[in-house]
């Protein structure tokens, strides 16, 4: 799934504001485009239909109010908060990617990776101030940390500690904050391990990049914070060196991996997001020894036999072959799939394999299994628009379809095309199953009521789940990262919501923490790579058990979830939430 230069992602991108807390400028304008092209999008649906329905075809809505369902819902999740970063223009982080990767080695590592001598996300502060209502209080919190990161410079690490914790007081939705605490804890014990994790920084300019890199730094300092508070790596704390991969290209994930792989302190990196940005890492990681565990590439594209390449998010072929599955359980065998498709300006490189994965196992899987057409959600945004609409209405009402398949990338823009086709099928025919990828599970959809009910979506990992698990890590898990009642005090976040991306990457930093214990008190890369590889390595995380095959992928796979009411007590008042599928 997670692949940002497939123009991402959420992901899921479940609760934008409480996960990553972070919402996107322009998401609400994008919404208000569809919502208003909606509506004579569906009076186009329904005009020239002037015959007597046949009961045996699907029944076509004769009215839309999209105005006050479907997707005006969206508008007041993304229009009441604005993330006005802004990043120095004096500074390295304000060139273009390609400008970043002419400056020499050593000056453009001390400007994109930090231990807690410098402020990454400078976008947090404002943030804060507009995502909650104490803006007058949370403007000390970017005072308190960048006096933090200024004490950290000089190596004044009491200070630094006591000026991170005033951050967090202020505002406790900072990962940052608490990695660049923990590391400042961990310089006052002297002897320290280190892993470094990137993240898709790209100046703050695309929403999807901070939200993902948001999710990645709270599992990653959840995981930290859990292993220093239990006595470190053998009474070693652990470190976190956190490093701008800023525009998640091939040849910028290159350039950082160079710097990591020359940095003899790093023995381990969490990364890197897209898919082609860490097959480029791999390629540097692999000549050095130095091992990467990526939480959020899927394709199935990534060639096997890279000795130092883990992930623990499954790949794009354990989605579709869970998919495929459902669908033939219930006799589904009609597809209609939409994707994202790939141009020489938006590279999803994502949703075009997935659909060509998932097309090669129906038709290898599934008797009389058929993708009936192809379409291209972009087409929604194009002068193909009528051509799109027009024959979806013609493949439903004669019946040629029972599924729609939904294969977005993860921009904001390319999700939002999904939910108007689904809302477009529902509309159609409310007998179509809908079926999404791992995008299409966003809480935002579980905020529409019943406009989406019975939408089923692939999850890499839910809470629900979590909470249903025998194992007692994932629990334990849910009940530290959210502010549930009973764990106000104990909580890391101020949120009751997690990301999926966060358990994954909690999951990679703590399979590197029992590596290194494994290899105490002389771990090194290559001896955590044999760790690793080892047949008999494995971790009870928060996602399940982790546990990496001879590729380095992770053994497992994806599950389903059902957008379902949680207390339908009568219909108008349900609330809806995404429940696992166990079985039907």
């Amino acid at each position: 799934m997670r692949d940002h230069s497939r123009d991402n992602s959420a992901t899921p991108l479940l609760n934008w504001v409480a996960y990553s807390s972070v919402a996107a400028i322009g998401v609400a304008a994008i919404v208000s485009g569809i919502v208003i092209s909606g509506v004579s999008l569906y009076r186009n649906l329904t005009s020239g239909v002037s015959r007597q329905p046949d009961p045996t075809e699907p029944q076509i809505a004769e009215s839309v109010d999209l105005e006050s369902k479907n997707l005006a819902c969206f508008k007041e999740s993304h229009s009441a908060i604005a993330a006005n970063g802004s990043v120095s223009d004096t500074d390295i982080r304000s060139l273009q990617p390609n400008e970043r990767l002419d400056i020499e080695s050593a000056e453009l590592e001390n400007t994109i990776t930090s231990f807690g001598e410098r402020t990454l996300i400078q976008e947090e502060a404002s943030i804060a101030q507009q995502i909650e209502n104490r803006s007058d209080k949370l403007k000390n919190f970017g005072t308190a940390k960048k006096q933090g990161t200024e004490q950290y410079a000089v190596g004044q690490y009491q200070d630094a500690v006591s000026k991170f914790k005033a951050a967090r007081d202020i505002y406790k939705n900072s990962p940052e904050s608490l990695i660049y605490l923990n590391n400042a804890l961990a310089n006052q014990a002297g002897k320290s391990y280190a892993l470094a994790v990137t993240i898709p920084l790209k100046n703050g300019q695309q929403d999807n990049d901070l939200r993902t890199s948001m999710a990645v730094l709270k599992g990653v300092a959840h995981a930290q914070d859990e292993i220093n508070k239990a006595g470190g790596i053998q009474g070693v704390p652990l470190q976190i060196l956190i490093v701008d991969d800023f525009d998640n290209s091939p040849k910028s994930a290159e350039a950082v991996a160079q710097i990591l792989a020359k940095n003899q302190s790093v023995l381990g990196v969490v990364g890197h997001d897209a898919s082609k940005a860490t097959l480029a890492a791999r390629k540097v990681y692999e000549s050095s020894q130095l091992v990467s565990i990526s939480p959020t590439s899927t394709s199935a594209v990534l060639p096997p036999g890279h000795t130092f390449a883990f992930r623990t998010v499954p790949n794009d072929i354990a989605v579709v072959e869970k998919i495929a599955d459902y669908l033939l359980d219930h006799n589904r065998k009609k597809i209609a799939v939409f994707y994202e498709e790939d141009t020489e300006i938006v590279s999803t490189s994502y949703s075009e394999p997935v659909k060509e994965s998932f097309e090669a196992f129906v038709n290898n899987n599934i008797p009389n299994g058929q993708v009936v057409k192809e379409f291209n959600l972009a087409d929604l945004d194009s002068d193909k628009r009528e051509s799109f609409i027009s024959s979806l209405k013609q493949l439903t009402i004669a019946g040629a379809i029972d599924t729609i398949m939904l294969v977005p990338s993860q921009s904001d823009a390319s999700v939002l095309r999904a939910l108007e086709t689904a809302t477009l099928s529902r509309q159609l025919s409310e007998s179509l199953l809908i079926i999404g990828n791992d995008a299409m599970y966003d809480s935002r959809i579980s905020q529409c009521g019943d406009t989406f009910a019975k939408m089923v979506a692939v999850s890499f990992w839910d809470m629900n789940f979590a909470r249903t698990n025998i194992s007692s890590i994932p629990l334990q898990f849910v009940r530290r990262a959210s502010s549930s009642a009973e764990q106000t005090n104990n909580s890391l976040w101020d949120t009751n919501d997690i990301h999926w991306i966060s358990a994954m990457a909690y999951d990679a930093t703590m399979a590197f923490g029992k590596a290194l214990r494994e290899n105490h008190p002389s771990p090194t890369r290559t001896n955590i790579a044999t760790s690793l590889s080892s047949a008999r390595f494995s971790i009870d995380g928060a996602t399940g058990i982790v546990k990496f095959d001879n590729n380095g992928d992770r053994i497992g796979t994806a599950r389903l979830v059902k957008l379902l009411p949680t207390n339908a007590i009568n219909q108008e008042d349900a609330q809806y939430d995404f429940q696992p599928i166990f079985s039907e």
